[in-house]
């Protein structure tokens, strides 16, 4: 399974009891560090990220921080785009 998580971090998905095969996580801090190949790390805005391909979207802390309806419309355009579930 591929997923996508927007916003999320790499320890998370360290300390998950079930791994995937690949996890890409998006956040704005630079201050993230992922070594494992099975993570893949985006330093982005999650509300413009746009890649296609995921099976699964996750957005565990993500909604509290994105305050503007336009926005919000923004992040659901890009989970929409990025899976189907």
């Amino acid at each position: 399974m591929r997923v996508l998580d927007l916003g999320g971090t790499p320890q998370f998905w360290r300390t998950a009891p079930q791994r995937p095969d690949h996890v890409t996580v998006v956040n704005i801090s630079p201050d993230l560090a992922a070594a494992e190949q099975w993570i893949e790390l985006v330093v982005a805005d999650a509300c413009s990220f746009a890649m296609k391909g995921y099976d699964l979207v996750v957005s565990y802390s993500l909604l509290e921080h994105v305050v503007s309806a336009a926005r919000r419309l923004e992040l659901a355009d890009v989970i929409h785009a990025a899976a189907d579930r």
